[in-house]
């Protein structure tokens, strides 16, 4: 077998794979197209139910009328409620701030035992 035959089964051989995987894909393509169409059919079917629903709820809101009470309405407060006092918390700042105080006393006071104790 000669190099031009070989390169001729080669051919062949491509193209037949060519040929194979084209219809694999148009197959693909066909089933991707009809499930697509199904969950298109699916989800218009779910919308037009669920504006059926809809309709029937606006409707019926749109023919509440409203309930005649018996009472006379609560007066309107002439003044408005103080706001509740809260208690009072430093910020953050003035707290971290208060913590570093007590700590530089705290380390302050070791150095002063310390030297002490040397001495």
């Amino acid at each position: 077998m000669g190099q031009g035959e070989t390169s001729a089964n080669r051919a062949n051989a491509l193209e037949q794979e060519v040929i194979r995987l084209t219809a694999q894909y148009a197959a693909e393509v066909a089933t991707l197209q009809e499930v697509v169409n199904g969950h298109a059919k699916s989800q218009e079917r779910v919308t037009g139910e669920l504006l059926t629903q809809m309709t029937n709820i606006m409707q019926r809101l749109a023919s509440f009328q409203p309930t005649p009470t018996t009472s006379t309405p609560a007066p309107l407060p002439t003044q408005v409620p103080a706001a509740p006092q809260l208690p009072t918390n430093p910020d953050r700042v003035q707290r971290w701030a208060q913590e570093s105080r007590e700590q530089n006393a705290r380390e302050q006071s070791r150095q002063d035992k310390g030297k002490q104790r040397e001495g």
